[in-house]
């Protein structure tokens, strides 16, 4: 059993609240999700910023008494600000989508798009193309990080209280994403995920959840490690370029407050983990004249921003 801090289930689930909150308010704003964003005025994200900001210096407590002060959003508003911001095309106002950013990134977009789709696969996460999200947009990543810090709390607590009982408890208690997307349960993995998880040459060292060859100790170093990885590879890398533009073109509205939120949350979490952030101030990369030749592939197709090729994390 490995000894971890009493706190240290209560640090995970936070931060995946905090993740989860940023994956919902910032995913276009359509029917259901629209609604999670705007119905409840931000009481759980407060908390679990207030909780974290401990190791933080009063940053997290910074933002959370922005987020308390703010109205709840009206549905109408919401949406007339994304639009605004986002526009109906990954580049608006605001660019949400990682592989748009960076002056030197315009011939690795294809690689950068097939290494998310590996870390998403390697969990058992599979691809909702009808969806209208990309592999690389700010809320896919961000909610792929609440589902490795869920994943890492129901592994600790399920450490804490012991074998097989614990970790059906934790489980259980926990939630409900938690059971559905920790993809630890050996023969329930579908011949997708595996293909998909041995597909990616990072994908291979990150799945680490293939039935009783693998401790609940292994496990947790493989999602603790994917974790720190995706942040300093990936979302830490444009997230701070895209918080401080959301934040100075929406200064006092909703999605101005997400922005001043991520942008500390991902200082503090890049803090916490020992990474370099990426700078506040990374360009988009030059844009691909309409008579340049299309990259061929799968990734290639994704950059191209087919319909079919977007996705959503689905559970």
């Amino acid at each position: 059993m490995v000894a971890t801090r009493p706190d240290a289930v209560d640090d995970a689930l936070a931060r995946s609240v905090v993740y989860r909150f940023l994956s919902v308010g910032l995913q276009p704003p359509t029917g259901g999700e629209l609604h999670k964003a705007t119905s409840d005025p931000f009481t759980g994200a407060i908390a679990a910023l207030r909780h974290l900001d401990r190791q933080a210096g009063g940053s997290l407590a910074a933002v959370a008494a922005r987020l308390g002060a703010l109205p709840p959003p009206a549905i109408e508003a919401v949406s007339e600000a994304f639009v605004r911001l986002f526009g109906h095309t990954a580049r608006g106002l605001i660019c949400a989508c990682e592989t748009e950013y960076g002056a030197h990134n315009t011939f690795h977009q294809p690689q950068e798009l097939a290494d998310l789709a590996g870390y998403y696969l390697a969990f058992g996460l599979r691809p909702a193309t009808a969806s209208g999200i990309r592999v690389d947009h700010i809320a896919c990543e961000c909610e792929f990080m609440d589902f490795l810090n869920r994943k890492e709390a129901v592994l600790l607590a399920a450490d804490e209280m012991g074998p097989a009982e614990g970790e059906e408890r934790s489980g259980a208690e926990g939630s409900p994403r938690a059971t559905s997307l920790a993809g630890c349960r050996g023969p329930r993995h579908s011949r997708e995920e595996r293909s998909g998880a041995e597909g990616s040459p990072r994908a291979t060292s990150l799945a680490g959840c293939r039935g009783p060859r693998h401790s609940r100790e292994e496990t947790l170093d493989v999602t603790t490690r994917a974790a720190r990885n995706f942040l300093r590879d990936h979302l830490a890398r444009f997230g701070r370029a895209f918080a401080t533009r959301l934040a100075s073109e929406d200064p006092d509205g909703y999605f101005g407050a997400l922005g001043h939120v991520l942008l500390a949350f991902l200082n503090a979490e890049c803090t916490r983990l020992a990474i370099e952030a990426g700078p506040a101030d990374l360009v988009l990369r030059p844009e691909i004249a309409d008579d340049a030749p299309m990259v061929c592939g799968s990734a290639g197709s994704m950059a191209c921003g087919r319909a079919d090729d977007l996705i959503q994390i689905q559970r």
